[in-house]
């Protein structure tokens, strides 16, 4: 059966998001939707977001971090950094003592999240 988190709303970074998985996204694999206000149209190619997997400590091993290591603004007490892979498209790193999974999300951009919602739970 799977888990659907509650849509989250961040209309000060102006997305949405929804979480649509097996279980809870910190230790479970899960698929993420993300609704950019006003945005009505990606190109084939542009709607993915980025992989969510590997340990933060990793970030300063040879990879190009386009975010260091650090906690999110607003107090979390999430650990994450970006890199970049070989062809560009971005990773989250994280602190991910919770869980032995070595990838645990996928972030998807959608351009009406209800429809991707109802899509991804069938």
């Amino acid at each position: 059966m799977y888990n659907l988190m509650i849509l989250r709303s961040f209309p000060d970074k102006k997305y949405s998001i929804a979480v649509v998985g097996f279980g809870p996204e910190d230790s479970h694999f899960v698929i993420e939707t993300r609704y950019h206000y006003g945005v009505d149209k990606y190109e084939i190619g542009t709607g993915f977001g980025e992989f969510v997997g590997g340990t933060v400590e990793s970030a300063g091993q040879g990879w190009c971090c386009t975010r260091e290591p650090g906690k999110t603004a607003g107090g979390s007490t999430k650990v994450f950094a970006f890199v970049l892979d070989p062809d560009g498209y971005s990773t989250e790193l994280f602190d991910s003592r919770q869980s032995s999974e070595p990838l645990r999300q996928i972030a998807l951009r959608v351009t009406d999240i209800d429809p991707a919602i109802k899509f991804y739970q069938r």
